[in-house]
């Protein structure tokens, strides 16, 4: 099947994904089962792939490329503004290991004055990605 010449975006929610289409005027919600994914852990990666097969189809939705957008309730959030720089190392790390989850990715933005170190489920990222 073809691709979409138009990228679809993809909010994340901790219980939903909403997805946005040109060719949409709303967005388009698949709430995950309990089966699927439970505090934003995949609970069984053949039943998350199956909903999605069956939102997909039930839509007749056809392969786009992907923009993932993650809403504030996904991510874990530390601001470094006031960190010295000496210890932020360590800061960085004790704050990466209080993280619940076994895999991990992180980025520190930085805006204006700003810094901040966001931290998602690298896992949960990954298995939204391949279903």
């Amino acid at each position: 099947m073809a691709k979409s010449a138009h990228p679809c975006v993809v909010t994340l929610y901790r219980d939903r994904i909403a997805v946005c289409l040109p060719s949409s005027a709303q967005p388009l919600e698949l709430k995950f089962s309990e089966a699927s994914i439970k505090d934003l852990e995949i609970v069984n990666q053949g039943e998350l792939e199956n909903q999605v097969k069956a939102f997909a189809a039930a839509r007749q939705l056809r392969p786009a490329d992907t923009v993932f957008v993650l809403s504030p309730a996904v991510v874990f959030e530390k601001d470094l503004t006031k960190v010295p720089q000496a210890e932020r190392p360590t800061q960085i790390q004790a704050f990466l290991d209080s993280v619940p989850f076994s895999g991990v990715s992180h980025k520190i933005f930085r805006y204006q004055n700003s810094e901040k170190l966001v931290v998602i489920n690298r896992n949960l990222y990954e298995g939204l990605r391949k279903a």
